[in-house]
């Protein structure tokens, strides 16, 4: 896939296929929502910021702008992150913390109406007697996977929650008579631990074996799941702070922060702020190392002035040197040397070895 910036290049290129495959099935899908979405995928992480927060301890952040779809390899990682985050904050005050997963028969019906048909089952659930003594509230997750020989899409459920032991075998009448089926099924029942946040929380981004589905099956999962929660509480939990929507943050103010695109075109330029900087931003970000110019000393090794082995010291010399740059930052990009031309920021195509 082709690359509009140096940036969006030495953050997305890693994962090449998977950003081909979701920018191929969005633009198969009709409708200006599907448009939408296919440029902001298109876009993604092509501009981005470093952002001092000042204050006491002052503190250097990364923005780069994100599509925030749920398939997005990039963004995805984001979205699971923060949802293990806090799944992780509910499990940590539990007393009993628990594990149980659901499933239900593979079924060709559409998967909207199979995710749709799962809730609701899992709601009558949570009305049952027996359930109601043994379960005081918790978090469900989605998880969906696909049997690629017979096509058929599987959503089952993934539940931490606070309460009694549940004997697995009145577990699976329970569960089946809330599924209204005769066969009982599979379900799983053990304790929770810390690593379940993390387990649950990659589900919510996307499904196990997207990398086998052709266009019309990603298609069809983009439809399905749009607009879903795929992580709710339940029961004592619902005060629980819990949301898998990606919102981006938006772009930090211009008075404290500087362009990425900027930075790297002052850097090539020669200016030698501006290339101490970039070097300890590859070092703390390393998705971003190939903004590094190639006269600038290798990764992890920054100039002499900023060569510090403890955290606190390199953010101080971070902050000094962006505090420095800021107030010098009102220049015409078009000004600078030509040597910059490899970091443009606008729609320019990029393309490695060639631009810079």
């Amino acid at each position: 896939m082709n690359y509009s910036t140096r940036l969006q290049y030495s953050v997305l290129s890693r994962y090449d296929v998977e950003r081909n495959q979701l920018v191929d099935a969005l633009s198969s899908l009709s409708g200006p929502k599907w448009l939408k979405q296919t440029m902001r995928a298109v876009e993604c992480a092509t501009y981005g910021k470093l952002h001092l927060r000042a204050g006491p301890s002052p503190v250097v952040s990364l923005w780069l702008f994100r599509c925030g779809n749920r398939l997005c390899p990039f963004c995805s990682q984001a979205r699971s992150a923060k949802v293990a985050d806090q799944i992780g904050r509910f499990l940590q005050p539990l007393k009993r913390p628990r594990h149980i997963t659901l499933t239900v028969p593979a079924s060709k019906k559409p998967l909207r109406e199979q995710i749709q048909s799962l809730r609701k089952s899992f709601r009558k659930l949570r009305r049952h007697p027996v359930w109601k003594e043994r379960v005081e509230g918790g978090i469900y997750v989605i998880e969906i996977t696909r049997n690629c020989e017979t096509g058929n899409w599987h959503p089952h459920l993934h539940i931490v929650f606070d309460g009694l032991f549940f004997p697995q075998s009145t577990l699976s009448e329970c569960w089946r008579d809330s599924l209204g089926i005769r066969n009982v099924p599979i379900v799983w029942i053990n304790s929770a631990i810390d690593r379940h946040a993390g387990y649950l929380a990659k589900y919510v981004g996307k499904p196990a074996n997207v990398g086998s589905f052709d266009r019309a099956t990603l298609a069809e999962y983009i439809e399905a799941v749009d607009g879903l929660r795929m992580v709710q509480p339940f029961g004592s939990a619902h005060g629980v702070k819990l949301s898998d929507a990606d919102k981006l943050d938006p772009p930090p103010p211009v008075s404290d922060s500087v362009s990425l695109c900027l930075l790297g075109k002052l850097a090539a330029a020669g200016d030698y702020p501006a290339r101490a900087l970039v070097a300890l931003l590859a070092d703390r970000w390393p998705m971003l190392r190939s903004l590094v110019p190639k006269d600038i000393r290798p990764t992890g090794h920054a100039p002499p002035m900023y060569e510090r082995d403890d955290e606190e010291a390199w953010s101080a010399a971070f902050c000094h040197t962006l505090k420095f740059m800021i107030p010098s930052l009102q220049v015409n990009p078009d000004d600078l040397h030509e040597a910059a031309n490899g970091w443009q920021g606008s729609r320019k195509h990029y393309e490695p070895g060639i631009n810079g």
